[in-house]
C-alpha cells in the first residue's frame, strides 16, 4: 500500500494499491491515457465537485468503453447515485449502509474530532459488501 499526494509520497515495485488525490491521477493519464496496470478506480467523496474531480470524470467516462477491464467505484456518503449512474450510462450502484456505531472507537473518535481520513476502513467495509454481492474483487 502507497500513497501520493503533491510532492509527497510512498510507494515501491511491490505496492498494488495507492492512494492519491484526483490531481496525481490526472497527472498520470497525461503520459498513461489508457491507465495500463490500473485494475480499479477508486473515487472518494466524489460529491466534493471540483474542477480536477469533474475533468477527471470526463476522462474516466471516455477510458472506459477502451478499456473494458478497468472499474471505476465511485464513493461518497451524500453522493446522488442516480445522476452519477446515469451519466455513466446506468451502471450499477450499491448502497451500503454505515452508522456511526458500526464503526470502531478510534474511527468514531476521529469523527467526533472532524478528523475525516477514515477511507482505509471505508475501503475494507466497501470490499466485504462487493465480495458478498457480487463475488471476489480480482
Amino acid at each position: 500500500v502507497g500513497y501520493k499526494v503533491r510532492l509527497e509520497g510512498m510507494k515501491g515495485k511491490n505496492t498494488h494499491l495507492l492512494f492519491c488525490i484526483s490531481g496525481i491521477l490526472l497527472r498520470r493519464l497525461l503520459s498513461d491515457r489508457n491507465l495500463n496496470g490500473v485494475t480499479h478506480v477508486f473515487v472518494d467523496e466524489i460529491h466534493e465537485r471540483g474542477m480536477n474531480e469533474d475533468f477527471l470524470l470526463i476522462v474516466l467516462k471516455d477510458l472506459l468503453p477502451r478499456r473494458r477491464d478497468l472499474r471505476l467505484i465511485l464513493m461518497s456518503a451524500t453522493l446522488n447515485a442516480e445522476l452519477f449512474s446515469n451519466y455513466f450510462g446506468g451502471a450499477p450502484t450499491i448502497h451500503i449502509p454505515v452508522s456511526i456505531e458500526m464503526l470502531p472507537d478510534v474511527t468514531k473518535n476521529c469523527l467526533q474530532n472532524k478528523l475525516t481520513f477514515v477511507i482505509a476502513y471505508l475501503f475494507i467495509v466497501f470490499l466485504n459488501f462487493y465480495n458478498e454481492l457480487l463475488g471476489p474483487f480480482v
